[in-house]
């Protein structure tokens, strides 16, 4: 989240002043650490689901 954030405020200070730059830049920062989270929440689950189809294949054999 961090490194996200500084490259984020690099790009904005270009374009509007400093600290809301770096604001904005931290804001990005939370929503792309959120939408990571969410990925790997999926993915997560998914995984979950083969590996309790597994476990009941070798329970009940």
């Amino acid at each position: 989240m961090t490194t996200y954030a500084v490259d984020r405020t690099t790009e904005l200070s270009h374009t509007m002043d400093a600290a809301i730059a770096g604001k904005q830049a931290l804001l990005d920062a939370i929503n792309y650490t959120s939408l990571v989270t969410i990925g790997l929440a999926i993915v997560a689950t998914i995984f979950s689901l083969f590996i309790r189809k597994h476990m009941h294949e070798e329970i009940y054999k």
